[in-house]
């Protein structure tokens, strides 16, 4: 089998592709070949050394990914929801840039009807992400204005085509012209461009009552305006800090890294009670213990996969082998929807 490891962090360079024995599950798990894994940005950062859970949960070395598709081909002695030859979608906290993956059994799920192992691949985290950022912590009511950063990403896209789903007012922010119809395609009612544009001006013309969520996962560059355009008692919820880290360099600067923590805000406690407004902020890889919550969204998710209510974003795929352009393409912020590595077929 093939698996990525990062010995020490750095640039695209540390992505290191190496042989190894295929795995055993164990009794209570699964062993998957992968046939697609997503790629995300939080990978990026587990590759430059930023990722705290990262450090929390494995250390050096580290296999980065959190998702992946396949076919079934053992299982541990407990399992029964498995068989050998099921095709699959998963999720793991770290660990899925590889060939052969061994999760728990309850981290796997059966791929949507008409999904291709690359869309199946690359829908769990985005999806998982926009769920709890709307319905965990944002819990819009029908009709709501929710504005989306990063819209034409892969967390963005999620976030758009699950507020069509509500039956919510989704607004876009993208990073330049090109990015606008795929924000729209995935159930913007509108979008506007960031970079080099007075945006928040557009989005109080177009919006002029404020929204009621804002997902947030641009970071520092956009923080202060997101707050300024929520309406009392309207939420920011943050889940991504993009903006901080560079593109194409493959390393952050640590003076940049420095002058954006000095520019990050501070939200005074005592002004938040008088605009009526709320921020919270979450990361997905602390949540694997809570089982519970991820079989309800996840099944929520399939469910509404099934009824074609989350169309298919953009996809790029990539082989496992070339997983250091994949970084580099990704970290450009010129990429749309999602990026899937594909391990060799024959391994």
């Amino acid at each position: 089998m093939q698996r990525v490891i990062i010995y020490r962090p750095g640039g695209y360079e540390r992505l290191t592709l190496v042989s190894e024995a295929e795995p055993t599950p164990g009794p209570d798990e699964v062993l998957v070949r992968a046939r697609g894994i997503g790629i995300n940005f939080a990978d990026c950062i587990v590759r430059m050394g930023y990722y705290s859970s990262a450090g929390k949960y494995v250390g050096w070395p580290i296999t980065p990914g959190f998702d992946f598709a396949g076919e079934v081909i053992a299982t541990g002695v407990q399992v029964t929801r498995h068989k050998v030859g099921d095709q699959v979608l998963g999720v793991t906290r770290f660990g899925a840039y590889q060939s052969h993956i061994v999760v728990p059994a309850h981290q796997l799920f059966p791929i949507p009807s008409g999904f291709s192992m690359s869309r199946a691949a690359a829908f769990p985290t985005v999806h998982l992400t926009a769920y709890y950022a709307l319905t965990g912590l944002g819990r819009p009511r029908p009709g709501s204005k929710i504005l989306v950063h990063t819209a034409a990403g892969g967390v963005g896209t999620a976030a758009l085509s699950l507020c069509r789903a509500f039956g919510l007012e989704a607004w876009g922010v993208v990073g330049s012209e090109e990015k606008l119809q795929v924000a729209l395609s995935a159930g913007a009612q509108g979008a506007v461009v960031r970079e080099g544009r007075d945006y928040v001006a557009e989005l109080r013309t177009k919006v002029p009552s404020g929204f009621d969520l804002i997902c947030e996962a641009s970071g520092v560059e956009t923080l202060r305006d997101s707050y300024a355009l929520l309406r009392p008692t309207g939420k920011l919820v943050l889940f991504g800090m993009g903006t901080m880290f560079p593109r194409r360099a493959g390393r952050p600067n640590p003076l940049r890294l420095a002058w954006s923590w000095l520019r990050l805000p501070r939200y005074n406690p005592l002004e938040m009670l008088d605009a009526n407004k709320t921020v919270s902020a979450f990361n997905l890889s602390y949540l694997f213990e809570e089982k519970e919550r991820l079989a309800e969204a996840m099944g929520d998710l399939l469910a509404l996969a099934e009824k074609g209510l989350l169309p298919e974003p953009p996809i790029q795929e990539y082989p496992l082998s070339a997983v250091q352009e994949a970084h580099r393409d990704l970290e450009s912020g010129k990429t749309t929807g999602k990026l899937v590595l594909l391990p060799d077929a024959t391994d």
